[in-house]
């Protein structure tokens, strides 16, 4: 994989662990509020918090294996070659 295709794979993988995360975390300040009604769902908050924080540790790592691999890719810390000059503009009709 390219060291984008990394950098990709890491905003996707933090963005869902958060997604989970939070709702893991809503979901047990609202049992918490509501302690007085039984609900089919209450044992899933503590699993959707645990698997959305084991989802944004799996995007950290992919971050840092983005970061070796663009290390790998620029030399050793050399800077990036510039980008390509455009094509030349068609010559006049």
């Amino acid at each position: 994989m390219h060291s984008s295709d990394w950098q990709y794979l890491g905003y996707v993988l933090v963005g869902m662990g958060g997604a989970l995360s939070i709702s893991g975390s809503i979901a047990i300040f609202y049992l918490q509020k509501n302690p007085w009604t039984s609900h089919q769902y209450s044992s899933y908050p503590i699993p959707l918090l645990l698997i959305g924080v084991c989802i944004i540790v799996l995007g950290i790592v992919a971050f840092l294996r983005f970061k070796q691999k663009r290390k790998v890719e620029t030399k050793e810390g050399e800077k990036l070659p510039p980008p390509p000059l455009p094509p030349p503009p068609p010559p006049p009709t």
